[in-house]
């Protein structure tokens, strides 16, 4: 469990830059009184301290050292001993019976210890159950109870995105209208609880959803809602016809989750709105393809991508191409596109450039740096009379291109070794 704690101190402070970015647009804490059973408590401690050493037992809970809850990425919030990540799952502390976890919550609003019921609160999530679901939606309906922090919704997103209880969809879309109330500036307003509300709502409730548009912040809210309620039919077909809004402003990390809960809807979301988006949305949907693209659809995604006759476009999606080679899809297929930066690059070779034409050598070089799925030996020809360019930028394009073939590439954007320069 030390061992634990100390990777989970080391992640809190690698996490800190972008949890404080977040923390300063959200709500601001504010101080909390006893309040009834349920009640939130006094503000969390400093997100930027590390979590106190482990002790055996702290609060009289029966649990040995702190409870950790970790995820791959996203911010980071710290409450006493306990590390809390968006998304996270419990993989350290003592297990409780649901009956313990709800005398917890109870003692834990009598004293204001936001950071024993939240992790009261972790711990349902982590169960489960139907009764630990159950528990969690009379929590979230609990109109006298207010939540601690920005990213509490989406906590209960991740704990009851697979729930069927009773009563769940009303006690969501209420939450999200106290949270909207209660902090009517903030960007991150609604986060969670109107995804909650897009994953299981019907046609009333993703009506309500759009109505909350308007300026860019609040466009972002409900495209954000609907894509990760998009295994929801209704919010798939919502967010697939935005897309398609020329002037619609995509944000790269609500596709990654349209991606990721409607992998077929994303899909032939982003084809479908690809032939006559604007420029500044092309490379997105084409990312988008290429997130959302299985074994299944990898036909459709081909058939799209080599029709493709914009070279900018065609370029791009050699990118789309390489995320579908590393999420392990067979791109052997994709050959005519994946020749592109190269044979862009041997015909630039032994002729002047003009300024649109060292954009596009630099643009392709770019690409062959990113893209494994494009490395051969003729690649590598390619690459090699550009290395010596006079235009500095693209020597300096070729040289990392170059670079990284003859490394071999790196795994998920790492490399471990430093440069000794």
């Amino acid at each position: 469990m030390r061992f634990l704690a100390g990777i989970a101190v080391g992640a809190v402070l690698g996490f800190l830059g972008g949890y404080l970015a977040f923390r300063d647009t959200g709500p601001r804490p504010r101080a909390a009184g006893p309040g009834s059973a349920s009640g939130p408590a006094a503000a969390a401690p400093d997100a930027g301290k590390a979590p106190a050493p482990p002790q055996d037992d702290p609060a009289g809970t029966g649990r040995k050292g702190p409870l950790i809850v970790r995820f791959a990425g996203g911010s980071v919030t710290t409450t006493g001993d306990i590390v809390i990540i968006p998304a996270g799952v419990v993989v350290g502390g003592g297990e409780r019976t649901l009956a313990e976890i709800e005398a917890a919550l109870v003692e834990a609003r009598a004293a204001a210890d936001w950071g024993r019921y939240f992790q009261a609160l972790a711990e349902l999530g982590a169960m489960g159950a139907a009764e630990a679901q159950a528990a969690l939606v009379r929590v979230m309906g609990d109109e006298s109870l207010r939540f601690e922090g920005a990213w509490t919704g989406q906590h209960f997103f991740r704990w009851l995105r697979e729930s069927d209880a009773p009563g769940l969809l009303e006690a969501a879309r209420r939450r999200a209208e106290i949270d909207i109330a209660d902090n009517p500036d903030s960007r991150w307003r609604g986060v969670g609880w109107l995804s909650l509300v897009a994953l299981r709502g019907g046609p009333s409730e993703i009506e309500w959803l759009l109505s909350l548009g308007g300026d860019r912040n609040r466009e972002m809210e409900v495209d954000r809602a609907l894509a990760e309620g998009a295994s929801n039919p209704l919010a798939a077909a919502r967010l697939a016809a935005r897309l398609k809004e020329q002037r619609h402003f995509l944000w790269s990390p609500y596709l990654s989750a349209f991606a990721e809960a409607n992998p077929p809807a994303a899909l032939a979301a982003a084809l479908d709105a690809l032939p006559e988006a604007m420029p500044r949305n092309r490379d997105d949907l084409l990312r988008l393809a290429g997130e959302a693209a299985t074994a299944e659809t990898l036909d459709r995604a081909r058939t799209a991508f080599l029709g493709l006759l914009d070279p900018g476009m065609r370029l791009e999606a050699v990118r789309a191409v390489e995320r579908m080679r590393e999420r392990g899809l067979d791109v052997s297929g994709f050959g005519p596109l994946l020749d592109e930066p190269r044979l862009l690059l041997e015909r630039s070779a032994a002729s002047p450039l003009k300024e649109a034409d060292k954009q596009a050598v630099r643009r392709a070089l770019e690409v062959i740096e990113d893209s494994e799925a494009t490395w051969s030996e003729a690649t590598r020809a390619a690459v090699r009379p550009f290395v010596g360019h006079a235009d500095e930028s693209i020597a300096e394009a070729a040289r990392e291109a170059a670079a990284r073939m003859e490394g071999g590439g790196r795994r998920g954007g790492w490399r471990p070794e430093r440069d000794s320069g």
